[in-house]
């Protein structure tokens, strides 16, 4: 562990020590208001619904939020599990519950989008045009003014800052992040449930993003500026909900997506698509995601959750394996499964503890600057956490580097495992392992007890750990 150590605080060193490049980004797709809920031992104690104990006898999750009940089924299972969740709240009634019940400590900008361009624009590792779907003025106090977002000038595709928009639109899309911590939690008629440890609860309403709405100006934008951007990231796909919309389709939604990536990539080969996760359980929507879009993007970021969601869909032997164990290895599992299936991927999976890569095999440089890269991401990450937020890349020398120990072995599990199953391996560096086909390339991270905001942590961990290895 100790080599891990240095290792940390070596990277660190000569990253401050380099001139920044600064990178031409394009993100979108999900950008809204986040608004945090911090959840107390006692706070559902006085939790009020028509059948409270009733909802807590069922063991089936419902999908989507349409009851006051089901909102309370899902929180109750985000938190026993320790697991971070998100779901769609489909009946405004609870929205207007959740506004009456519950206290609202913070509003900050949202969305995976959102937040993966603020924290580019802040850290001036990038010069980002963001996707907004609507021209809401509170996205003006919220959003980093260099961020840039197209709009239309007489019939010019321009961009500016969100604070230079003339044209509002009152369309709020609210998502209610509700953040817990490892304890037990005191519910109505005396009941009780344990928390395994600290994360947060996502429900959201939200028509606009549920449509995966862009701008034409966006569009056209970008496809006349593609040429100049080497990356793409993007997300909210997990939103997609046809159901707010009459004779609509998961695909109707999507398939405009498909042909502006197939247009990108025409005219810009060189183009990397990052795709990042979230957690969905619509089999359907996970099928059109998997077929259809994973052939079309260079790289994916994900979690344990939303790994076993695709799994369920995709190979229910594996995932089985993995809900029953969280184990290094059947995580590597996992991503390997997906992989086989598009060999042309870099799968990312940010997991409490450590983060794991696969890939094509890699040349060795390329290998160690991945690896570099991930470390710096657990990082920024650690600071984020602690912090809840980033204001700068100074503020990295000040996480202190104590490496998990339960990472750390994982790690070296995984690493043994390896060695056993694939008879021709080459042993990088610790952490780096590469086969005939795929690179393997894994790391501890830092733990940060009693964090201060894990929503956008996974965000965080993604979007630098691709930015900062290109």
């Amino acid at each position: 562990m100790e080599t891990w150590n240095k290792l940390y605080s070596s990277t660190i060193e000569s990253f401050l020590s380099k001139k920044k490049e600064s990178q031409q980004v394009i993100i979108g797709f999900n950008v809204n208001i986040d608004k945090i809920i911090r959840i107390g031992t006692d706070t559902l104690r006085g939790l009020k619904s028509k059948n409270l104990n009733g909802t807590l006898l069922q063991n089936k999750i419902p999908t989507d939020i349409n009851s006051i009940e089901s909102f309370i089924l899902c929180l109750l299972n985000a938190i026993e599990g320790g697991k971070a969740d998100e779901k769609l709240i489909v009946a405004k009634d609870v929205c207007d519950w959740i506004e009456n019940t519950f206290v609202i400590d913070e509003i900050k900008i949202g969305g995976q989008a959102g937040i993966m361009a603020n924290l580019l624009t802040k850290l001036e590792l990038a010069d980002v045009l963001l996707s907004l779907p609507v021209y809401d003025e509170s996205f003006s106090g919220l959003l980093h003014d260099k961020i840039n977002i197209s709009f239309d000038s007489k019939g010019v595709c321009l961009v500016q800052s969100i604070t230079k928009l003339q044209d509002f639109e009152n369309k709020r899309l609210i998502h209610y992040i509700f953040e817990f911590d490892k304890g037990i939690y005191h519910l109505a008629a005396s009941n009780s449930i344990e928390c395994p440890r600290q994360n947060r609860f996502i429900a959201s309403h939200d028509t606009v993003n549920s449509l995966l709405e862009i701008k034409n100006c966006f569009k056209k934008y970008s496809l006349e500026n593609i040429q100049k951007y080497s990356i793409a990231i993007v997300s909210g796909f997990h939103l997609v909900n046809p159901e707010t919309q009459d004779n609509t389709t998961h695909y109707d939604i999507i398939a405009p997506i498909i042909s502006m990536f197939k247009e990108w990539k025409k005219l810009n080969p060189d183009l990397k698509i990052h795709i990042e996760f979230a957690a969905t359980r619509d089999k359907r929507l996970i099928e059109i995601i998997f077929q259809r879009l994973l052939p079309l993007v260079n790289s994916i970021g994900l979690n344990e959750q939303e790994l076993l969601s695709i799994l369920e869909t995709t190979n229910v032997t594996t995932y089985k394996k993995l809900r029953n164990e969280m184990s290094s290895i059947n995580l590597f599992e996992g991503i390997l499964n997906i992989w086989v299936k598009y060999p042309h991927l870099r799968i990312h999976l940010h997991y409490l503890g450590y983060y794991l890569t696969i890939s094509s095999r890699l040349h060795e440089k390329y290998a160690i600057k991945r690896k570099q890269a991930l470390i710096l991401s657990a990082v920024f990450a650690a600071v984020k956490a602690k912090n809840s937020s980033i204001c700068s890349i100074v503020e990295i020398n000040k996480v202190p580097c104590s490496i998990s120990k339960s990472g750390y072995d994982e790690i070296e599990r995984l690493i043994t495992f390896l060695r056993l199953e694939y008879k021709s391996i080459d042993e990088i560096e610790d952490g780096i392992v590469s086969t005939d086909s795929f690179t393997v390339v894994g790391i501890p991270t830092i733990i940060v007890k009693s964090a201060q905001q894990l929503v956008g942590v996974g965000d965080t961990i993604s979007v630098l750990a691709l930015l900062l290895e290109n």
